[in-house]
């Protein structure tokens, strides 16, 4: 269960480190300094949702303002993807205790969104397995997570090698049944069971 929801923000890199260079901050104050609205034009190229262009693809006139304030060529402040304006910047994700430590604690050579997906794909997982008895789900963990072979699994449950066969079979049934699981987690069984054959 998941007790924290991040926010997960995009956002110019190239015209905030444009700003900060310029030794300011990317406020309102320095919209007034550029001589441009901060509400209507910095914070919306800040975020990505205002094109720069105007619909006959030349560069607005509030975008020149910030360019020569920054002394920087339109290139410098947006690639070409970010000509087009993002219908939403933000996205939401809701988290555990640990990934959420991950993610506020990270090393300079840890990638946050990397970190960030692979917590959504754990906890995605960890649904669908709560989706199975407690056998399957330890039978589905053996197998794919450990790397058991039916033969250790077998001797570890105390059952024949057939036996957890059928109830790997059976695990894995439930998952690619999509009335069974959330939409999010269908063909989640084929990614596990992949080729699990031995």
């Amino acid at each position: 269960m998941s007790d924290y929801r991040v926010r997960i923000s995009v956002r110019n890199a190239r015209l905030l480190r444009a700003i900060e260079r310029a030794g300011h901050r990317p406020g309102a104050p320095f919209a007034a300094a550029a001589g441009i609205s901060y509400y209507g034009a910095l914070l919306p190229y800040i975020n990505l949702t205002r094109s720069p262009l105007t619909p006959d693809g030349l560069l607005r006139e509030c975008a020149w303002n910030l360019c020569d304030f920054l002394n920087a060529s339109p290139s410098d402040l947006w690639s070409d993807a970010q000509l087009q304006p993002l219908e939403t910047n933000h996205s939401s994700i809701d988290l555990d205790a640990d990934s959420v430590q991950a993610l506020a604690c990270r090393t300079a050579s840890a990638d946050p969104l990397r970190l960030a997906c692979h917590a959504q794909a754990g906890r995605i997982i960890q649904d669908a397995l709560d989706s199975l008895t407690p056998r399957e789900a330890d039978v589905i963990r053996e197998r794919f997570f450990v790397g058991s072979s039916l033969d250790e699994i077998a001797e570890k449950m105390e059952v024949t090698r057939e036996r957890v066969r059928q109830i790997e079979g059976k695990a894995l049934r439930k998952l690619r049944h999509e009335s069974r699981i959330p939409q999010e987690l269908a063909g989640i069984a084929d990614v596990i069971g992949g080729g699990a054959d031995d």
